[in-house]
């Protein structure tokens, strides 16, 4: 669902997402008719694969600016096919195949890093992110061979790289509180598809998206860039700081 523009302008997501929406646009005239996006697609991977090696050394801050170097990518590869007319079928099923690729490969190292370090409860807590990172995507698919679309949910790729990225910023108690908040984001967002695609299927559609009662406290459905959403990123961003504040005070 897309905020109004008068709730997008009010929002600070908002502003800064126009910002990050000014810099692809200029970057998209500079490489737009030069790098074809399947070519974008694959180096955004081979940069998700080098995150992946250097958070598998425990270099989280380093870890975290190639994360966002990588996502940069993401975002370019179909902003070039939408405005060079490159787009193809192929083009999106290769650009979220390796989208899936990418996020498996880091989870996967931040299990190696954790077995390593002899840490069974982030290890299994990351297990259960991954997991239900990759259930996110599949319902999604899956559902929309029954339904026209099925897109709800909070924990989406762009908030869970957003979480991931901003704990990395704070080293490893970051990257833990955010693994835990990912876990639990991208579990409701699996479970509220579920809930949406049945609700859709037996008849409700109109009443389907928004769930009502008790259910809204666990399937939140916040357009980005409107007030609400700001209100649930500050009080992510305050949670893996709260977290990290605690933990230093801790080692101390």
């Amino acid at each position: 669902m897309k905020p109004s523009p008068a709730a997008s302008r009010n929002s600070w997501t908002g502003a800064v997402g126009r910002g990050m929406s000014a810099f692809r646009d200029l970057l998209v005239r500079r490489l737009g008719r030069l790098v074809s996006p399947n070519t974008l697609t694959v180096v955004g991977v081979m940069l998700s694969l080098a995150t992946g090696c250097v958070l598998a050394r425990g270099q989280f801050r380093w870890g975290t600016l190639l994360l966002l170097v990588a996502s940069l990518f993401y975002v370019l590869d179909g902003a070039v096919a939408r405005t060079q007319n490159l787009g193809t079928r192929f083009g999106a099923f290769l650009d979220s195949s390796l989208d899936r690729l990418s996020d498996f490969f880091i989870f996967w190292v931040l299990l190696g890093y954790y077995y390593v370090t002899r840490n069974p409860l982030d290890l299994v807590v990351t297990l259960a992110a991954l997991s239900s990172a990759m259930l996110v995507s599949y319902t999604q698919a899956r559902a929309e061979c029954l339904i026209p679309s099925c897109k709800v949910g909070f924990g989406e790729r762009p908030e869970r790289i957003g979480i991931l990225a901003f704990g990395g910023l704070f080293g490893a108690a970051g990257v833990e509180m955010a693994v835990w908040l990912i876990a639990v984001l991208a579990t409701l967002t699996w479970l509220h598809r579920c809930w949406y695609t049945w609700r859709q299927l037996e008849g409700r559609g109109s009443q389907a998206r928004r769930p009502r009662g008790p259910l809204t406290l666990v399937f939140w459905d916040l357009p980005r860039a409107t007030p609400g959403y700001d209100a649930v990123i500050a009080l992510l961003a305050l949670a893996i700081v709260l977290y990290v504040a605690s933990c230093h005070v801790h080692t101390t």
